[in-house]
């Protein structure tokens, strides 16, 4: 097996000022759903910068940048346990499935003022993304 490693950090300073469409466009549907059942202000930032972090800690991960990629194509979701866990749709998982043979992905969050952090772990049995 091998791997890849993308990290990424988030300022909730910079995530508080995200405008209202910015979100819409960048984020899931089922990610928009959990952020509006969230009450709590300060939570509602931490998840908004912890999700962009994972979203960009992924493509890092994965070997590229924004352009060309849906952000909202990268779902976090959570298991009941509350681990985190990326879904993946469109473009992005096509990238995934044609350039990463048997991939898994692992992800870890955290927050604590002024930073969201997030850090995922790629694995697979043949990387064919030309580098």
């Amino acid at each position: 097996m091998a791997h890849r490693v993308g990290i990424d950090a988030v300022s909730m300073e910079r995530a508080q000022k995200l405008s209202s469409s910015f979100i819409s466009r960048y984020y899931s549907s089922s990610e928009l759903k959990q952020l509006q059942e969230i009450g709590n202000k300060e939570a509602k930032i931490e998840f908004i910068a912890s999700r962009f972090a994972a979203k960009e800690a992924l493509l890092k991960a994965m070997g590229v940048g924004l352009k060309g990629f849906k952000l909202n194509e990268i779902s976090v979701e959570k298991r009941e346990s509350g681990e985190p866990y990326f879904r993946v749709e469109g473009f992005v998982l096509e990238f995934l499935e044609r350039n990463f043979n048997n991939f898994s992905l692992q992800l870890s969050l955290t927050h604590e003022k002024p930073l969201a952090l997030a850090i995922v772990y790629l694995e697979f049995t043949e990387n064919k993304f030309s580098e």
